[in-house]
């Protein structure tokens, strides 16, 4: 699949729904951030800063990677495993499920993925393949007919905070198109108005483009 800089499609419709996340405004849905403390504890971090996002009592990283590893021995940061951790250390996230699917399915997944930053509640997501962190919001405008969604704030435990993604870049990074499939974790609650959401608003929204985007929040917050 090649992706192009501006997308006239129909998808990322929640944007426009649950009027959360309001135009012209870099929203942040208030994840605390968490580095990760090994390099194999993406995914425990990642699940750790839904836990602090939640308000709940500080769960180590080792913790939940140990508890995760009886999913997975060898890493403790399959999908599954991921899946049942959140819905076990978090409370938004008690009807957490694996988000899997083709990369010709992106237009739903990314409508899920938007629809619950929409409910302010996180998402897990899979990025090159096999590293995991959190989605923090993001930023969409109006511009004539189209509401353009420019970018969105990525916790990456690797990395910082609100790593700015501009959304063409965050397709290629959430939904390459050359490898086959996409993954992530969210509630199910609040994701469920995604199709209303992407059959509703879809064809008027459009994805900015173009490299990563230092708009806003530069220097990273730690």
């Amino acid at each position: 699949m090649k992706w192009s800089a501006v997308l006239t499609i129909p998808l990322f419709a929640s944007l426009l729904t649950g009027c959360n996340l309001p135009k012209d405004k870099a929203n942040k849905i208030g994840v605390p951030y968490r580095s990760q403390e090994n390099f194999n504890y993406c995914a425990a971090a990642s699940v750790q800063m839904w836990r602090a996002f939640d308000g709940l009592t500080a769960v180590s990283q080792q913790a939940i990677f140990n508890w995760m590893s009886n999913y997975y021995p060898a890493c403790g940061s399959n999908q599954l495993g991921v899946e049942a951790a959140v819905r076990n250390f978090t409370s938004s996230g008690h009807d957490a499920f694996w988000d899997h699917g083709p990369d010709t399915d992106y237009e739903a997944m990314i409508s899920r993925q938007i629809t619950s930053m929409d409910s302010r509640v996180p998402v897990i997501t899979v990025v090159n393949y096999d590293h995991t962190g959190v989605l923090n919001g993001g930023k969409w405008h109006q511009e004539g007919n189209f509401n353009v969604w420019d970018f969105v704030y990525f916790h990456d435990p690797a990395l910082y905070s609100n790593v700015q993604y501009s959304a063409t870049d965050w397709m290629r990074e959430f939904c390459p198109g050359f490898w086959g499939s996409c993954d992530q974790i969210l509630s199910y609650n609040a994701s469920r108005a995604w199709q209303y959401n992407l059959q509703t608003y879809g064809s008027a929204v459009e994805p900015a483009g173009g490299g990563l985007d230092p708009r806003g929040d530069w220097p990273p917050a730690y």
